[in-house]
Protein backbone atom coordinates (compact mmCIF):
# COMPACT_ATOMS: atom_id res chain seq x y z
CA UNK A 1 0.00 0.00 0.00
CA UNK A 2 2.95 2.28 1.09
CA UNK A 3 4.78 1.12 -2.72
CA UNK A 4 1.31 2.22 -4.51
CA UNK A 5 0.88 5.52 -2.99
CA UNK A 6 4.40 5.97 -3.33
CA UNK A 7 3.79 5.38 -7.46
CA UNK A 8 0.45 7.84 -7.23
CA UNK A 9 2.30 10.63 -5.57
CA UNK A 10 5.45 10.33 -8.17
CA UNK A 11 2.72 10.21 -11.18
CA UNK A 12 0.84 13.50 -9.68
CA UNK A 13 3.96 15.33 -8.75
CA UNK A 14 5.21 14.86 -12.44
CA UNK A 15 1.86 16.00 -14.18
CA UNK A 16 2.44 19.16 -12.60
CA UNK A 17 5.72 19.52 -13.04
CA UNK A 18 4.96 18.50 -17.16
CA UNK A 19 2.30 21.24 -17.35
CA UNK A 20 4.75 24.37 -16.76
CA UNK A 21 6.76 22.64 -18.74
CA UNK A 22 4.10 21.97 -22.03
CA UNK A 23 2.87 25.77 -21.67
CA UNK A 24 6.82 26.76 -22.22
CA UNK A 25 7.30 24.73 -25.27
CA UNK A 26 4.22 25.77 -26.71
CA UNK A 27 5.26 29.70 -25.96
CA UNK A 28 8.39 29.00 -27.54
CA UNK A 29 7.18 28.05 -31.13
CA UNK A 30 8.75 29.69 -33.24
CA UNK A 31 6.26 31.75 -36.28
CA UNK A 32 7.29 31.97 -40.02
CA UNK A 33 5.72 34.64 -41.26
CA UNK A 34 5.98 34.44 -45.48
CA UNK A 35 6.50 37.85 -47.23
CA UNK A 36 5.89 38.43 -51.13
CA UNK A 37 6.74 41.52 -52.72
CA UNK A 38 6.94 42.39 -56.17
CA UNK A 39 9.53 44.73 -56.84
CA UNK A 40 7.40 47.18 -58.99
CA UNK A 41 4.53 47.55 -56.00
CA UNK A 42 3.86 50.82 -55.27
CA UNK A 43 3.86 50.27 -51.10
CA UNK A 44 7.17 51.10 -49.53
CA UNK A 45 6.89 48.49 -46.43
CA UNK A 46 9.44 46.08 -47.83
CA UNK A 47 10.53 43.72 -44.52
CA UNK A 48 14.04 43.09 -44.79
CA UNK A 49 17.40 43.39 -42.67
CA UNK A 50 18.46 46.53 -45.04
CA UNK A 51 15.41 48.68 -44.59
CA UNK A 52 14.24 50.54 -42.17
CA UNK A 53 10.83 49.05 -42.61
CA UNK A 54 12.00 46.04 -41.21
CA UNK A 55 13.10 47.73 -37.94
CA UNK A 56 9.66 48.98 -37.34
CA UNK A 57 7.57 46.01 -38.63
CA UNK A 58 9.88 44.15 -36.17
CA UNK A 59 9.25 46.79 -33.38
CA UNK A 60 5.90 46.74 -34.02
CA UNK A 61 5.50 43.13 -33.71
CA UNK A 62 7.29 43.06 -30.35
CA UNK A 63 4.51 44.88 -29.30
CA UNK A 64 2.97 42.04 -29.01
CA UNK A 65 5.45 39.87 -27.99
CA UNK A 66 6.55 38.29 -31.51
CA UNK A 67 10.08 38.93 -31.24
CA UNK A 68 11.77 38.77 -34.38
CA UNK A 69 14.95 41.04 -33.85
CA UNK A 70 16.65 39.49 -30.66
CA UNK A 71 19.67 41.07 -30.73
CA UNK A 72 17.59 44.62 -30.26
CA UNK A 73 15.48 43.22 -27.83
CA UNK A 74 17.62 40.60 -25.13
CA UNK A 75 14.42 38.40 -25.70
CA UNK A 76 14.04 34.65 -27.36
CA UNK A 77 13.26 34.93 -31.00
CA UNK A 78 9.98 33.83 -31.62
CA UNK A 79 9.43 35.39 -35.35
CA UNK A 80 11.23 33.91 -38.23
CA UNK A 81 10.97 35.93 -42.07
CA UNK A 82 10.56 33.81 -45.25
CA UNK A 83 11.15 36.54 -47.91
CA UNK A 84 10.25 35.93 -51.88
CA UNK A 85 10.89 39.02 -53.99
CA UNK A 86 9.80 39.27 -57.54
CA UNK A 87 11.12 41.10 -60.38
CA UNK A 88 10.41 44.20 -61.77
CA UNK A 89 7.80 42.58 -64.20
CA UNK A 90 6.17 40.47 -61.49
CA UNK A 91 5.98 37.51 -63.61
CA UNK A 92 7.58 35.49 -61.05
CA UNK A 93 5.09 35.86 -58.33
CA UNK A 94 2.87 32.58 -59.13
CA UNK A 95 6.03 30.44 -58.29
CA UNK A 96 7.06 32.32 -55.15
CA UNK A 97 3.65 32.66 -53.85
CA UNK A 98 3.76 28.46 -54.14
CA UNK A 99 7.26 28.46 -52.20
CA UNK A 100 5.72 30.38 -49.66
CA UNK A 101 3.05 27.45 -49.20
CA UNK A 102 5.77 24.77 -49.51
CA UNK A 103 7.65 26.66 -46.66
CA UNK A 104 4.66 26.05 -44.52
CA UNK A 105 4.47 29.24 -43.55
CA UNK A 106 1.86 30.60 -40.69
CA UNK A 107 0.95 33.37 -42.51
CA UNK A 108 1.62 35.40 -45.56
CA UNK A 109 2.13 39.07 -45.58
CA UNK A 110 1.38 40.35 -49.54
CA UNK A 111 3.08 44.21 -50.43
CA UNK A 112 0.82 44.98 -53.57
CA UNK A 113 -1.84 43.96 -55.33
CA UNK A 114 -0.29 40.86 -57.95
CA UNK A 115 1.68 39.91 -54.60
CA UNK A 116 -2.23 39.41 -53.23
CA UNK A 117 -3.62 37.87 -56.62
CA UNK A 118 -0.85 35.13 -56.55
CA UNK A 119 -1.00 34.68 -52.45
CA UNK A 120 -4.96 33.64 -53.08
CA UNK A 121 -4.24 31.48 -56.15
CA UNK A 122 -1.53 29.47 -54.52
CA UNK A 123 -3.55 28.92 -51.33
CA UNK A 124 -6.90 28.58 -49.63
CA UNK A 125 -5.94 27.90 -46.12
CA UNK A 126 -2.87 29.74 -45.16
CA UNK A 127 -3.83 33.30 -43.91
CA UNK A 128 -3.09 36.31 -45.75
CA UNK A 129 -2.52 39.63 -44.63
CA UNK A 130 -2.76 42.30 -47.59
CA UNK A 131 -1.37 45.83 -48.47
CA UNK A 132 -2.82 46.47 -51.40
CA UNK A 133 -3.67 50.14 -53.34
CA UNK A 134 -6.87 48.57 -54.98
CA UNK A 135 -10.74 48.12 -54.07
CA UNK A 136 -9.96 44.74 -53.10
CA UNK A 137 -13.76 44.06 -53.13
CA UNK A 138 -13.58 45.07 -57.02
CA UNK A 139 -10.83 42.82 -57.76
CA UNK A 140 -12.39 40.09 -56.47
CA UNK A 141 -10.01 39.77 -53.09
CA UNK A 142 -12.91 39.82 -50.20
CA UNK A 143 -16.67 39.40 -50.34
CA UNK A 144 -16.76 43.09 -48.34
CA UNK A 145 -14.03 45.16 -46.35
CA UNK A 146 -16.72 44.61 -43.13
CA UNK A 147 -16.21 40.83 -43.31
CA UNK A 148 -13.55 39.68 -46.33
CA UNK A 149 -14.66 35.92 -45.91
CA UNK A 150 -12.35 33.19 -46.96
CA UNK A 151 -8.26 33.56 -45.71
CA UNK A 152 -7.46 36.85 -46.82
CA UNK A 153 -7.66 40.54 -44.62
CA UNK A 154 -5.00 43.52 -44.31
CA UNK A 155 -4.92 46.61 -45.06
CA UNK A 156 -6.31 48.83 -48.18
CA UNK A 157 -4.60 52.47 -49.19
CA UNK A 158 -7.49 53.83 -51.22
CA UNK A 159 -4.99 55.28 -53.52
CA UNK A 160 -7.38 55.89 -56.22
CA UNK A 161 -9.62 58.62 -54.44
CA UNK A 162 -6.02 60.21 -53.05
CA UNK A 163 -4.89 60.20 -57.04
CA UNK A 164 -7.95 62.58 -57.32
CA UNK A 165 -7.48 64.93 -54.15
CA UNK A 166 -4.31 65.22 -55.56
CA UNK A 167 -5.30 66.59 -58.88
CA UNK A 168 -7.21 69.03 -57.25
CA UNK A 169 -4.67 70.41 -54.64
CA UNK A 170 -2.82 70.67 -57.62
CA UNK A 171 -4.79 73.00 -59.83
CA UNK A 172 -5.37 74.73 -56.26
CA UNK A 173 -2.12 75.50 -55.40
CA UNK A 174 -0.78 76.20 -59.37
CA UNK A 175 -2.65 79.60 -60.81
CA UNK A 176 -4.21 79.13 -64.18
CA UNK A 177 -2.64 75.55 -64.54
CA UNK A 178 -4.46 73.81 -67.76
CA UNK A 179 -2.57 70.73 -68.66
CA UNK A 180 -0.66 68.70 -66.38
CA UNK A 181 1.30 65.16 -67.32
CA UNK A 182 0.58 62.07 -65.50
CA UNK A 183 3.88 59.38 -65.23
CA UNK A 184 2.46 56.16 -64.40
CA UNK A 185 3.27 52.53 -64.57
CA UNK A 186 0.23 50.80 -66.52
CA UNK A 187 1.61 47.48 -65.19
CA UNK A 188 0.13 48.38 -61.83
CA UNK A 189 -3.22 47.48 -61.12
CA UNK A 190 -3.37 50.25 -58.65
CA UNK A 191 -1.84 52.91 -60.99
CA UNK A 192 -4.27 51.84 -63.48
CA UNK A 193 -7.31 52.64 -60.66
CA UNK A 194 -5.68 56.14 -60.14
CA UNK A 195 -5.83 56.95 -63.55
CA UNK A 196 -9.33 56.48 -64.06
CA UNK A 197 -10.12 58.67 -60.94
CA UNK A 198 -7.39 61.15 -62.19
CA UNK A 199 -9.00 61.06 -65.83
CA UNK A 200 -12.39 62.09 -64.54
CA UNK A 201 -11.45 64.46 -61.77
CA UNK A 202 -9.89 66.41 -64.30
CA UNK A 203 -12.85 66.88 -66.29
CA UNK A 204 -14.37 68.23 -63.42
CA UNK A 205 -12.05 70.76 -62.95
CA UNK A 206 -11.16 71.74 -66.66
CA UNK A 207 -8.35 69.87 -66.93
CA UNK A 208 -6.29 68.15 -69.96
CA UNK A 209 -4.19 65.43 -69.12
CA UNK A 210 -1.18 64.27 -70.65
CA UNK A 211 -0.53 60.64 -70.06
CA UNK A 212 2.99 59.15 -70.10
CA UNK A 213 3.13 55.88 -69.25
CA UNK A 214 6.26 52.99 -68.49
CA UNK A 215 6.08 49.77 -67.48
CA UNK A 216 9.14 48.92 -67.54
CA UNK A 217 12.59 49.94 -66.61
CA UNK A 218 13.85 49.78 -70.39
CA UNK A 219 10.70 51.90 -71.45
CA UNK A 220 11.16 54.71 -69.01
CA UNK A 221 13.94 56.47 -70.27
CA UNK A 222 12.05 57.28 -73.65
CA UNK A 223 8.93 58.21 -71.61
CA UNK A 224 10.82 60.94 -69.84
CA UNK A 225 12.61 62.20 -72.89
CA UNK A 226 9.20 62.50 -74.86
CA UNK A 227 7.97 64.36 -71.05
CA UNK A 228 10.83 66.70 -71.27
CA UNK A 229 9.00 67.90 -75.03
CA UNK A 230 5.99 68.51 -74.13
CA UNK A 231 3.64 71.13 -73.26
CA UNK A 232 2.49 71.31 -69.80
CA UNK A 233 2.05 73.15 -66.92
CA UNK A 234 2.47 70.52 -63.97
CA UNK A 235 3.37 67.06 -63.27
CA UNK A 236 1.80 64.46 -61.04
CA UNK A 237 3.89 60.82 -60.52
CA UNK A 238 1.82 57.95 -59.69
CA UNK A 239 3.20 55.89 -56.52
CA UNK A 240 4.96 53.00 -57.96
CA UNK A 241 8.52 50.64 -57.25
CA UNK A 242 9.65 51.92 -61.19
CA UNK A 243 9.14 55.79 -60.58
CA UNK A 244 10.93 55.22 -57.16
CA UNK A 245 13.70 53.29 -59.04
CA UNK A 246 13.95 56.32 -61.76
CA UNK A 247 13.75 58.99 -58.98
CA UNK A 248 16.51 61.14 -59.47
CA UNK A 249 16.14 61.06 -63.61
CA UNK A 250 12.50 62.37 -62.62
CA UNK A 251 13.23 65.27 -59.94
CA UNK A 252 16.01 66.38 -62.56
CA UNK A 253 13.49 66.33 -65.43
CA UNK A 254 11.18 68.60 -63.10
CA UNK A 255 13.33 70.76 -61.92
CA UNK A 256 15.08 71.43 -64.88
CA UNK A 257 11.55 72.18 -66.75
CA UNK A 258 11.00 74.16 -63.83
CA UNK A 259 7.71 71.85 -63.42
CA UNK A 260 5.39 72.43 -60.09
CA UNK A 261 5.37 68.47 -59.28
CA UNK A 262 2.91 66.39 -57.11
CA UNK A 263 3.53 63.66 -55.41
CA UNK A 264 2.25 60.24 -53.37
CA UNK A 265 4.93 59.80 -51.12
CA UNK A 266 6.12 62.75 -48.10
CA UNK A 267 9.97 61.59 -49.31
CA UNK A 268 9.90 63.22 -52.91
CA UNK A 269 9.32 66.28 -51.24
CA UNK A 270 10.99 66.35 -47.69
CA UNK A 271 14.88 66.74 -47.81
CA UNK A 272 15.06 64.65 -44.58
CA UNK A 273 13.21 61.61 -46.20
CA UNK A 274 14.49 61.75 -49.97
CA UNK A 275 16.59 59.08 -50.89
CA UNK A 276 16.85 58.52 -54.29
CA UNK A 277 14.67 61.65 -54.78
CA UNK A 278 15.83 65.07 -54.99
CA UNK A 279 13.63 65.97 -52.92
CA UNK A 280 13.89 70.00 -53.41
CA UNK A 281 12.33 69.59 -57.13
CA UNK A 282 8.93 67.95 -55.58
CA UNK A 283 6.29 71.15 -54.65
CA UNK A 284 3.68 69.03 -52.65
CA UNK A 285 3.11 65.67 -51.64
CA UNK A 286 -0.70 63.85 -50.55
CA UNK A 287 -1.05 60.90 -49.54
CA UNK A 288 -1.08 58.17 -46.45
CA UNK A 289 1.16 57.62 -43.36
CA UNK A 290 2.47 55.15 -43.86
CA UNK A 291 4.06 53.81 -40.47
CA UNK A 292 -0.04 53.83 -39.51
CA UNK A 293 -0.68 51.44 -41.68
CA UNK A 294 2.13 49.37 -41.22
CA UNK A 295 0.62 49.26 -37.38
CA UNK A 296 -2.38 47.73 -37.92
CA UNK A 297 -1.20 45.57 -40.53
CA UNK A 298 0.81 44.31 -37.83
CA UNK A 299 -1.46 44.27 -35.23
CA UNK A 300 -4.01 41.88 -37.86
CA UNK A 301 -0.82 39.78 -38.03
CA UNK A 302 -0.25 39.34 -34.42
CA UNK A 303 -4.37 38.40 -34.24
CA UNK A 304 -3.75 35.61 -36.67
CA UNK A 305 -0.95 34.37 -34.74
CA UNK A 306 -2.78 34.16 -31.80
CA UNK A 307 -5.80 32.47 -33.30
CA UNK A 308 -7.93 34.56 -35.31
CA UNK A 309 -9.43 33.71 -38.31
CA UNK A 310 -8.71 36.25 -41.72
CA UNK A 311 -12.65 35.85 -42.86
CA UNK A 312 -13.67 37.72 -39.47
CA UNK A 313 -11.01 40.08 -39.73
CA UNK A 314 -12.35 43.16 -41.39
CA UNK A 315 -10.22 45.24 -44.17
CA UNK A 316 -8.78 48.34 -42.82
CA UNK A 317 -8.73 51.46 -44.28
CA UNK A 318 -6.33 55.17 -43.39
CA UNK A 319 -7.82 56.86 -41.26
CA UNK A 320 -5.62 60.15 -42.48
CA UNK A 321 -3.61 61.65 -44.53
CA UNK A 322 -1.02 63.98 -44.99
CA UNK A 323 -0.13 67.20 -46.75
CA UNK A 324 2.93 68.11 -47.11
CA UNK A 325 4.57 71.46 -49.00
CA UNK A 326 7.89 72.54 -50.07
CA UNK A 327 8.23 76.77 -49.67
CA UNK A 328 11.46 76.80 -51.29
CA UNK A 329 9.86 74.93 -54.19
CA UNK A 330 7.48 76.77 -54.36
CA UNK A 331 9.83 80.07 -54.23
CA UNK A 332 12.23 78.71 -57.04
CA UNK A 333 8.99 78.05 -59.20
CA UNK A 334 7.87 81.37 -58.73
CA UNK A 335 4.68 79.95 -56.92
CA UNK A 336 3.12 81.70 -54.04
CA UNK A 337 0.82 78.82 -52.27
CA UNK A 338 -2.35 80.10 -51.27
CA UNK A 339 -3.20 80.65 -47.62
CA UNK A 340 -6.00 78.25 -47.77
CA UNK A 341 -3.76 75.49 -48.93
CA UNK A 342 -1.18 76.24 -46.21
CA UNK A 343 -3.60 76.26 -43.47
CA UNK A 344 -4.46 72.66 -44.35
CA UNK A 345 -0.96 71.34 -44.71
CA UNK A 346 0.11 68.90 -41.91
CA UNK A 347 3.82 69.97 -42.97
CA UNK A 348 5.28 72.84 -44.43
CA UNK A 349 8.67 72.73 -45.42
CA UNK A 350 10.80 76.08 -45.63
Amino acid sequence: MRSRGRRKFLIATSALLAAPLARGQRAAKVYRIGLLQSASSGFRLFVNYSNPAYSMFGNFLAEHGYISTPAQTGQRQNVFWVQRTASEIGEQLPALAVDLVRQKVDVIVTIGAQATVAAKQATTTIPIVMLVQSDPVMMGLVASLGRPGGNLTGVTTVAPQLAAKRLELLKETVSGLTRVAVLWNSDNPANVDEWRETEAAAQKLGIELHSFEASRLDGLESVLDALRKSNVGALQVFSDRLMSIHAGPISELAAARRLPTMYGERRAVDPRLGGHWNAQSGLMSYGLVHLELLRRAVGLVAKILKGASPAELPVEQPRGFELVINLGTAKALGITVPPSILLRADRVIE
